[in-house]
């Protein structure tokens, strides 16, 4: 069994509708191909190379054309939404890379000024044992206390929420 067909009898296992791949290691775990430009999408009974058309040719000599099918669109995670309506997947588990990326870039797009994660560790602030939200590094831009790089900033900030685990999972 391939590591396509074990992974779709996983998900189907789980209830999982849909995966979008971002992770370079992963794609090429799953589909045997080496390349840096594109994902892969795997529904429960198909999945999907999408790549630069740069990388084709390459894409049609060591993908297995029985397990994948390759496109070449342009906007490829514009495309991950026509692919699962097409397939009647309402839901669609993405890696956190392909999310934060496409998040950073929207807000890039608009003049915000792109952060990098803080530590999880807070930094001079008592009050906090670890950043347990997105805002928590910021709090000294809030009360006045700093003066912000830029008005606008974006980040994907990791954080550990301890509090209410039992709800947010």
């Amino acid at each position: 069994m391939t590591q396509l067909k074990r992974l779709q009898a996983k998900m189907r296992e789980q209830g999982v509708e849909g995966i979008l791949l971002s992770s370079t290691l992963n794609q090429r775990y799953i589909t045997n191909f080496n390349y840096d430009d594109g994902y892969v999408v795997v529904f429960q009974n198909k999945a999907y190379v999408l790549t630069d058309f740069r990388y084709i040719e390459a894409a049609n000599a060591q993908i297995d054309h029985e397990d994948f099918e390759i496109l070449t669109p342009k906007g490829h995670l514009k495309h991950v939404a026509a692919l699962a309506q097409e397939n009647g997947v309402k839901t669609v588990l993405v890696e956190e890379s392909a999310l934060s990326l496409e998040y950073l870039s929207f807000f890039e797009s608009k003049e915000h000024l792109r952060h990098k994660s803080f530590s999880l560790v807070p930094s001079g602030d008592k009050s906090l044992l670890l950043i347990n939200a997105g805002m928590a590094p910021l709090k000294k831009y809030f009360t006045g206390e700093l003066e912000p790089p830029r008005r606008r900033m974006a980040t994907c900030q990791k954080c550990i929420r301890t509090p209410d685990i039992d709800r947010v999972g």
